[in-house]
Formats: structure tokens, C-alpha cells, sequence
């Protein structure tokens, strides 16, 4: 896959206005476990690096959500942090430079 910065940069900037915040660590694991409970699990996928430092994404179609949106799951060494985006903007984020930031 070629990498696109622009693309990248723009998809990072889409998916960061999506995030779900919350005040507690245990506040946002309810909020993403509830978010995966009632949607599915659709795809899976990675940074490409391994061990503690991996940043994985999970994408969750959810009835709650129109067609093309999704809830992307980022998770880095046990954190995860759920954002309202499109797909293919999740998968685009998880190649920008600063995508550990997500999880």
C-alpha cells in the first residue's frame, strides 16, 4: 500500500473529532465494551509493528449508526479509545506517524 500523508493527516484529523471521551479510564472501557456488545466486530487491523508498542483497530458497525459510519476501537498497550468516524478513515489513520495517539 503507498503511503498518502495528506490522506493520512486528513483521515488522523476526522477521526479525532470522533473520540468519545471520558472523564475515567473505567468510564470509556463501560463505554467501548457496551459499544461492541450491541454492534459487531467487522474488521481487525494493525500498525504493522509488534510487541508493547502495536497499535491495533477494530471496526464495530453498530445499529445505532448510519451506513458508513463505524465505531473504530484503537488499543496500545491495554488502552482502548473508541471514535465515531468512517472506516476507511480509521484505516487511513492508523498509518499517520502519530496514530499512537488514538489508543
Amino acid at each position: 500500500m503507498n503511503y498518502d500523508h495528506e490522506k493520512a493527516h486528513a483521515a488522523m484529523g476526522a477521526v479525532m473529532d470522533g473520540r468519545r471521551d471520558h472523564a475515567t479510564r473505567d468510564e470509556s472501557d463501560a463505554d467501548w465494551c457496551a459499544l461492541v456488545a450491541r454492534g459487531r466486530i467487522v474488521a481487525r487491523h494493525d500498525d504493522g509493528t509488534r510487541g508493547h508498542y502495536r497499535l491495533d483497530l477494530a471496526i464495530v458497525e453498530h445499529p445505532d449508526l448510519p451506513p458508513g459510519e463505524c465505531f473504530a476501537l484503537f488499543t496500545m498497550a491495554e488502552s482502548t479509545t473508541a471514535y465515531r468516524c468512517r472506516p476507511e478513515d480509521a484505516k487511513a489513520a492508523l498509518l499517520h506517524s502519530g496514530a499512537f495517539n488514538l489508543a
